[in-house]
């Protein structure tokens, strides 16, 4: 009996060593993808002109589920905002991740974010049109909450922001743990059996 449920702890510790291996990483941030309604739920900012756009260009291919995107547009001198606050972990490193498409080829544009301290990260001025384009940054964070906030500024057509994540990036568990705790297991067994013989 006692053999039994040290193998059965045996396969629970393989199991959940495999599942922190594997599990998927979380997003934090609140309708990444502008999906919700009303406009931009979950999302501050200066009410500034960023909109909640569901025509084309805002269905990427790449996500069949994507029905709309944040459209910064026609603001010549200013830039237009959007933001939201992240509940991080001092010293925990985060993956920064969105897609972005920009139609303008000859006009004057700028788009940036800021991710709480780190500011003016991905910034891009003057920039051709170009389609959408994943960008990814990594950070460490300073602080237990991180304003992440986007910039643009076009002067005709549109900068399309969609599918935006803040993920804490997964420390792997190595591969000889379950190894190990087996080998334990097995050390623990064989005291037993030459004590009972």
């Amino acid at each position: 009996m006692k053999y039994l449920t040290l193998k059965l702890a045996a396969l629970a510790l393989t199991a959940s060593a495999a599942t922190l291996a594997h599990a998927a990483p979380i997003n934090l941030v609140s309708n990444p993808g502008f999906e919700d309604t009303p406009a931009l739920t979950g999302w501050g900012g200066t009410g500034n002109g960023v909109a909640r756009n569901t025509q084309n260009p805002a269905k990427r291919a790449a996500n069949p589920d994507s029905t709309a995107a944040a459209k910064f547009d026609n603001t010549p001198t200013r830039l237009q905002t959007i933001e939201q606050t992240i509940a991080t972990t001092v010293g925990n490193t985060y993956v920064v991740s969105f897609w972005l498409k920009l139609i303008d080829s000859d006009a004057s544009n700028e788009f940036k974010f800021d991710f709480g301290s780190f500011a003016a990260q991905g910034l891009l001025t003057n920039a051709r049109a170009f389609d959408w384009t994943q960008v990814t940054r990594e950070f460490t964070a300073d602080s237990s909450s991180m304003l992440l906030k986007f910039y643009g500024r076009v002067v005709s057509d549109a900068y399309y922001l969609d599918d935006v994540s803040v993920t804490a990036k997964s420390v792997p568990v190595p591969a000889s743990l379950p190894l190990l705790g087996l080998g334990l297991i097995g050390v623990f067994i064989g005291s037993r059996a030459r004590r009972a013989a």
